[in-house]
């Protein structure tokens, strides 16, 4: 039973992010796209290339995201599954002021569950995205369309 539970939490996941895709087409420049694509009674409140997307509170409840604090002093240890490889490039998603933005990280110690890193980009309130990356990916590419393969600036 709890198979068939966890089976249909990860469809309704999909089924969300299809949602999205339809919903939110990307069109035109990334400015006339984001704006499509965002708003008061959407899963993406705002979007900014230099922030990042802004999500409602359900949109945050629905993709399951799960966040931990970022602490100063060290390397940063997050879960391998909570970092976005794509390419040549390798991020993990940064929370700062409700803005989720996708940093780019050169990884240090790695094993299986974990990896490590440093970046000056995190700041001690700042928060990262250890569960629901991949989602939160896929809503990224969705609002600034399929130009949006380089991930960062």
């Amino acid at each position: 039973m709890f198979s068939q539970i966890t089976h249909f939490q990860s469809m309704s996941k999909i089924v969300f992010i299809f949602v999205l895709i339809l919903i939110f087409p990307a069109l035109g420049s990334d400015k006339e796209a984001a704006s499509l694509n965002t708003g008061p009674d959407k899963a993406v409140l705002e979007a900014s290339k230099e922030k990042g997307l802004k999500l409602s509170a359900e949109a945050i409840k629905t993709i399951n995201l799960k966040l931990e604090p970022v602490h100063s002093g060290g390397p940063i240890e997050v879960p391998t599954k909570s970092v976005i490889f794509f390419q040549d490039f390798t991020g993990v998603y940064r929370v700062r002021d409700g803005w989720f933005k996708l940093i780019e990280v050169e990884l240090g110690t790695q094993d299986v569950s974990k990896v490590s890193f440093s970046s000056k980009e995190f700041n001690n309130g700042d928060q990262i995205v250890i569960e629901g990356s991949p989602y939160l990916r896929a809503t990224d590419m969705d609002i600034w369309g399929p130009q949006s393969d380089s991930c960062v600036d």
